[in-house]
């Protein structure tokens, strides 16, 4: 009871400063939608919200989503960092978290539950990133480049490496909680009783489908694009769709102002009117998502941006993602994909492409007498406060670059897009509120961080101490087995913490916190508030007082823990060659 209050004062303390001096943590990378990549049957998909889809190519897949296959479907799931999943037959696979911030450390959280069946992982993780598989009695971190198959059996999880090396928790309770490390060619069975035996046996259906799927797309995705060298600057997925698709439908043609930009063979997209004009659509949480039924088009439809150029409309490549149309344009005309349009920012910031050269041209004063004519409203100052970094860079070399040359560069935009156009015109407020991307944070004060040995070791000594130690009601908490550093805080600190789908964070209730707004000056005092043991054990595969790089593996020094018991066994079961060891400080 101390020790809670005690935190909630730091937080309370930790809350004035930030508050004070405005800072906040840094914005979460990349996007948390995966999407379709391959189906073959009938796939499900369950949103949050309970309604059902059948799955289609390109379809987005978002925290809070369940993939489902019955007995003749089979699904693929990519993420934008190049991570695919793959579900077999008869299989659940719930998308948790994506890239969630965590409430205690520098980490990022993606959980996925398989439910039922067998899914099959190419895991490619971001920089900070713990991927990781939570079965009923098991939970696995994907480590960077690995590739795993897991299969739920008989209340028995059955895992196997054929490349890298991946992490496994398993135990019946937080006090007999063990870690190993499988590895490439090596299979073990987590039993329903908790024991962690070698398995030499494979689902061969599951292993040849794999292999086949792997064979066609190490085909498809290396050796046919000539891709520009400047992409490889770009997220994987977007170099892997180019890789894969870029020089099969479109041609890379390099532009003075853009740089390398890439224009579809696709004669419909010679003209001013569409893009991706037999699209589909799909809710999010209230949001429309662009559903391309182009099986190469989930990339260019929800990342970087299009302009039109005088040989028709042009992708400009970039990691920031949009979902590819705001539902207020949905509402009132059919004209998608016009939020992630260079014309669609022009509209926000300036009124429109003619008001843009007319600021260029005339400067503000002559600006604002046309705004004004125009809209019938006083004229906001042009602000790039809200755009992303991507799109303010174009602007930027746009605003070096000859206002003639810009227009002819841009190409005339056809009726049918200027009447699209003006009737967004009409609706910018309503689509300001609706559809405005998030204002990037402030960075925190530097040398403010903490850094935590968030250590595989570390987390599991945390969680067996806090169970052996203190009369803690979270220890009754089924979800221990986590890779998640703040739940072996919480078992330390008797307070619980739990995943929010809906808002892709993670929440501690007792506290009041939820990760996407924690400062970290907030985390700071979090972490203070754990009393560290300095003695640290091994298990097979883990160092002591270790950290996890960026590519999962182990590294550096922490230079704090969160608490532990001397030393920890790795128990095997029935692997003889499994040797606990012993390391006291």
């Amino acid at each position: 009871m101390k020790k809670y209050l005690m935190i909630l004062m730091m937080l309370s303390m930790a809350l004035v400063v930030a508050v004070g001096n405005g800072y906040a943590s840094d914005p979460v990378e990349g996007s948390i939608y995966g999407h379709i990549s391959y189906i073959e049957g009938n796939p499900k998909v369950i949103r949050a919200d309970q309604t059902q889809e059948d799955a289609v190519v390109n379809m987005p897949v978002a925290p809070g989503d369940l993939l489902l296959t019955d007995d003749n479907s089979r699904c693929e799931l990519q993420f934008d960092n190049g991570t695919v999943m793959r579900l077999d037959k008869q299989s659940r696979l719930k998308v948790t978290t994506v890239l969630a911030k965590s409430l205690t450390s520098n980490w990022k959280i993606t959980t996925l539950e398989l439910q039922e069946g067998k899914l099959y992982s190419i895991n490619q993780s971001y920089n900070r990133e713990r991927f990781q598989v939570i079965t009923p009695n098991a939970a696995i971190n994907l480590i960077n480049n690995s590739m795993a198959t897991i299969m739920l059996k008989a209340g028995e999880t059955h895992l196997a490496c054929d490349r890298g090396k991946f992490e496994v928790m398993y135990g019946g309770e937080v006090k007999n909680l063990q870690a190993d490390t499988v590895r490439k060619g090596e299979g073990y069975i987590v039993t329903a009783d908790n024991k962690f035996v070698k398995n030499e046996k494979r689902d061969i259906d599951f292993l040849a489908w794999n292999q086949y799927i792997n064979n066609n797309f190490k085909e498809l995705h290396y050796g046919i694009s000539k891709v520009p060298q400047k992409l490889y600057k770009y997220s994987k997925g977007l170099v892997t769709w180019a890789e894969k698709w870029s020089s099969l439908v479109g041609e890379w043609v390099y532009d003075d102002l853009f740089g390398y930009v890439w224009k579809p063979l696709d004669p419909r997209y010679a003209h001013p009117g569409r893009l991706f004009v037999n699209a589909s659509y799909t809710k999010i949480n209230g949001q429309v998502f662009l559903v391309p039924n182009e099986p190469w088009g989930w990339v260019p439809a929800h990342m970087g941006t299009w302009v039109w150029m005088k040989w028709g409309w042009t992708w400009i490549p970039g990691n920031a993602f949009t979902p590819g149309m705001g539902w207020y344009a949905f509402e009132d005309f059919n004209y998608p994909f016009y939020y992630s349009t260079l014309y669609y920012w022009m509209d926000r910031i300036y009124g429109g492409f003619d008001y843009y050269c007319s600021y260029r041209n005339y400067g503000i004063d002559h600006w604002r007498m046309a705004y004004e004519t125009k809209y019938n409203k006083t004229a906001p100052k042009p602000s790039y406060k809200d755009v992303p970094k991507e799109i303010h860079a174009i602007f930027k070399k746009m605003d070096k670059t000859p206002v003639l040359n810009i227009q002819n560069r841009l190409g005339k935009l056809g009726p049918e897009m200027e009447q699209a156009m003006l009737k967004v015109n009409s609706m910018a407020e309503h689509a300001n509120r609706a559809g405005k991307p998030a204002s990037p944070a402030k960075p925190a004060v530097p040398g403010s961080e903490k850094v935590l040995n968030t250590s595989p070791s570390n987390i599991i000594n945390t969680l067996k101490y806090s169970y052996m130690t203190k009369d803690n009601s979270a220890k009754n908490v089924k979800t221990y087995r986590d890779w998640n550093p703040d739940k072996a805080w919480a078992f330390n600190n008797g307070v619980k913490v739990q995943y929010s789908s809906k808002t892709n964070e993670v929440v501690c209730p007792t506290l009041g916190l939820r990760s996407s707004q924690v400062t970290q000056r907030q985390m700071n005092a979090l972490t203070m508030g754990s009393q560290g043991h300095s003695g640290m054990g091994n298990s097979r595969g883990f160092g002591s007082s270790v950290g996890i790089g960026s590519d999962g593996h182990s590294s550096a020094p922490g230079s704090s823990n969160l608490g532990g018991p001397t030393s920890i066994s790795s128990s095997r079961g029935g692997d003889s060659g499994g040797k606990a060891q012993e390391k006291k400080d």
